[in-house]
């Protein structure tokens, strides 16, 4: 148990069923709403011991003030606008290649039908979270290094070295903030 767990007299692990991790925000709501079901239950019932919900409700309180302060972090205005650029040029790429499927010069359709197969795992990475897109991109951009002639024929070289430059950009953000201190006496989101 971590340091800020000492005021509570126990913890119940709820047994995982295949889930993940929650985000901070979802945490946070996640713990919203548990709070407000076990506050309108008749306390007498629950026998919990003194104290503990408004351990409870202070330690929900912190949780508050760490997502509204990552929130509002610098570095989190520069990744949602770096991870903007990326979607766009994505997106762009993915759209390219399943235009030009159709194109009436045969070694553009052909090398596009190519493509299309290896990009297929990559459809919608534009929506998944930070790490998960991240992810994605590398392994696009891996899986494409062995395609210049098809990458060359659809025009896409320019596009593909920008998601690269992007992806990179996004990932020292993220290491960046990782390390960034927070203003005030905050805990660390991370448990």
């Amino acid at each position: 148990m971590n340091e800020n767990s000492k005021d509570l007299p126990w913890v119940e692990k709820i047994e995982a069923s295949g889930s993940r991790n929650f985000t901070l925000p979802l945490h946070v709501e996640y713990q919203n709403e548990q709070y407000a079901r076990v506050k309108a239950f008749d306390q007498a019932k629950l026998k919990l011991p003194t104290g503990l919900m408004a351990a409870w409700d202070s330690r929900r309180e912190k949780e508050i003030k760490v997502n509204k302060t990552m929130a509002d972090s610098a570095y989190t205005t520069r990744l949602n606008e770096c991870d903007k650029k990326r979607d766009k040029v994505l997106t762009f790429i993915l759209g390219s290649v399943r235009s030009q499927k159709i194109s009436p010069t045969a070694t553009v359709a052909e090398a596009a039908t190519r493509m299309a197969r290896l990009l297929k795992p990559y459809t919608g990475s534009q929506v998944l979270a930070f790490d998960e897109e991240t992810a994605n991109i590398r392994g696009l951009l891996d899986d494409l290094s062995t395609q210049t002639a098809d990458v060359t024929t659809l025009g896409l070289t320019d596009a593909l070295s920008q998601l690269g430059t992007l992806n990179t950009e996004f990932i020292q953000l993220r290491a960046e903030r990782r390390v960034e201190s927070p203003d005030g006496d905050l805990p660390n989101s991370k448990l």
